[in-house]
């Protein structure tokens, strides 16, 4: 099956699938207005569409289960005045997060003293470091976008 890709143009990577939907489903997501409902389902086919391909084309495999965690999270954090910066699987939450502390706990996310934000990893994701590694030096490592700004670091 083939379909017309009108939402994610120049999209070669997960990362960067990963990010534009996160952006798409802030601007057009049905609870912000019910008449995106339509363009969400499309949207939501589309990137249905190129996960499976990308593995295709990148010989890597997917967790499914860890994409649809991904995008029901994505889902959540619209909902709430946060902004989130992508980094390889990670969200980092940044914004006013103490009014919903109880809110991001009860979505899974943890909060991290050092940097002073929350983030939220897939299930099943471990830290292999016990390193303490800047916001700076996780970018490098691993890349980032950070949406909903005009800030983006990628690196």
């Amino acid at each position: 099956m083939q379909i017309k890709i009108k939402w994610f143009s120049k999209i070669d990577n997960f990362d960067s699938l990963k990010s534009r939907y996160k952006d798409l489903v802030k601007r057009y997501h049905p609870d912000l207005d019910p008449s995106n409902l339509e363009a969400m389902k499309a949207i939501n086919s589309e990137y249905d569409y190129l996960i499976s391909n990308l593995a295709k084309i990148t010989d890597k495999t997917i967790d499914r289960e860890v994409e649809t965690q991904f995008k029901e999270i994505i889902e959540e954090f619209t909902k709430l005045e946060v902004e989130i910066e992508i980094c390889g699987s990670w969200l980092w939450l940044h914004g006013d997060t103490k009014p919903i502390k109880d809110k991001l706990k009860e979505l899974k996310c943890y909060w991290a003293p050092n940097k002073k934000l929350w983030y939220w990893r897939p299930v099943g994701s471990r830290t292999y470091s016990k390193s303490n590694f800047t916001m700076a030096e996780i970018r490098a490592k691993y890349g980032s976008h950070y949406t909903g700004t005009s800030k983006k670091y990628i690196a």
